[in-house]
């Protein structure tokens, strides 16, 4: 059975605690040190002095040992990679059932669609090529000399860093960061269900609170835009129909959609975005940083996966792009020295967990377990091939060549 992975602040508390028995048998020891050493000082005259500094000296380097190795802990970046697949002539997200990456992309861009026909414009232009190792099928020849043989290629395409990204990659960046911050939004939601409202360690943080750059987001603009100030939903008069209480999110039929951003976070939390583009969370405590990544790499999924799970014959009228999580945590120096409040920074573990089911695509193709679903198809497809192929050699053995028989003319008799 393989060992789950331990989340970065049950990591950090128990190398703290580690740290402090260790600081404690450090210090009995160098106690108990002292009291040898003040016998055999009385041995050497004129030495007491010297030999304090030296036990001094000793016992700070072991202390500045230990520190270090608790500090280089202290920070972890975890990796999650997803994978999006669009069609090469319109751009339309291609779905992935329950692939939530995939699934709540193109309900996102439909939702925004609808209401912005200027973004669904921008949408259409072509995201461009992408850099990495892609499979094309060349051509099926199908001429009696080459017997019918096609032909396939992989291609290693490289673009350039400095190529302007398009309109559509834009807005495919705004898609992904509006995605994240959303799981975030659900996560602390549910982390801190209950008990905020009375606790003053806890803020509720709404989207006024974020910096005018993270605003900048079109699709969070839109989207997080009161219900009702939007067209759409005004229309309706949600507002009379709806029961009493906080509204958190709207799904309409037709695809259109209302989401109102809060992160519940301990008080005193800074939310901002760098020029990187990177999200960044930071406190006393800790910082997070969150940096999402579309570059316009290409990547291949499984083997087969396109045809059998995704339905697509011919995959040269796809085009996919890999996207790239990290999530950098760190837990700040001072906070080590504080045995309490560590209550409200372990949603940091469980998200990024939640972020791994919700993005990866190797846990994805774990949880559908494709390689058994894949090796039950071949075996499938085999079996089938063989009881073909045994009844189309019984229909040929049962057709056996029929008799020639001479016409035989008969008169009748006079």
């Amino acid at each position: 059975m393989k060992e789950e992975r331990k989340g970065l602040l049950a990591d950090i508390l128990s190398r703290r605690k580690n740290l402090l028995k260790l600081i404690s048998v450090a210090l009995l020891l160098a106690f108990g040190t002292s009291i040898l050493a003040s016998y055999i000082t009385t041995l050497f005259e004129n030495r007491e002095i010297a030999l304090l500094i030296m036990g001094i000296v000793i016992i700070c380097i072991v202390l500045v040992y230990l520190i270090c190795s608790l500090l280089r802990s202290c920070n972890r970046t975890i990796s999650i990679s997803g994978l999006l697949v669009f069609k090469k002539e319109s751009n339309d997200v291609v779905r992935i059932d329950r692939y939530k990456l995939s699934e709540k992309l193109e309900d996102t861009l439909s939702a925004v669609f609808l209401e912005n026909e200027a973004l669904k414009k921008h949408w259409e232009e072509k995201l461009g090529e992408s850099s990495g190792e892609i499979v094309y099928e060349l051509f099926n020849n199908n001429s009696k000399e080459n017997n019918n043989v096609g032909y396939s290629s992989i291609v290693k395409v490289e673009t350039s860093d400095k190529k302007k990204k398009s309109k559509s990659y834009k807005i495919l960046d705004e898609a992904l960061e509006y995605l994240i911050i959303e799981e975030l939004s659900d996560h602390l939601s549910t982390y801190f269900n209950g008990y905020y409202f009375s606790d003053k360690l806890i803020k509720k943080y709404s989207i006024a609170d974020f910096p005018k750059i993270l605003l900048e987001n079109r699709i969070i603009n839109l989207l997080s835009t009161p219900f009702i100030d939007r067209a759409k939903f005004a229309k309706a008069n949600l507002l009379d129909k709806l029961e009493k209480g906080e509204i958190i999110k709207i799904f309409g039929t037709d695809g259109s959609r209302f989401s109102k951003f809060d992160l519940i976070l301990p008080t005193g939390t800074k939310v901002e975005r760098d020029n990187n583009g990177i999200l960044i969370l930071d406190n006393t405590k800790m910082t997070l940083e969150i940096n999402i990544k579309n570059e316009g790499y290409s990547d291949n999924f499984p083997r087969s996966f396109e045809y059998y799970y995704l339905g697509i014959p011919d995959n040269s009228n796809i085009v996919t792009r890999k996207i790239s999580i990290e999530v950098n945590s760190k837990i700040k120096f001072q906070a080590l020295f504080f045995s309490k409040g560590w209550e409200y920074y372990k949603w940091i573990d469980s998200f990024i967990e939640d972020l791994e089911e919700f993005a990866s695509l190797s846990k994805f193709i774990k949880n559908i377990e494709w390689e058994s679903n894949l090796t039950r198809i071949i075996v499938s497809n085999n079996r089938t091939r063989i009881r073909n192929q045994i009844a189309k050699d019984k229909r040929k053995n049962n057709e056996l060549p029929l008799k020639k028989h001479k016409a035989v003319k008969i008169k009748a008799n006079e």
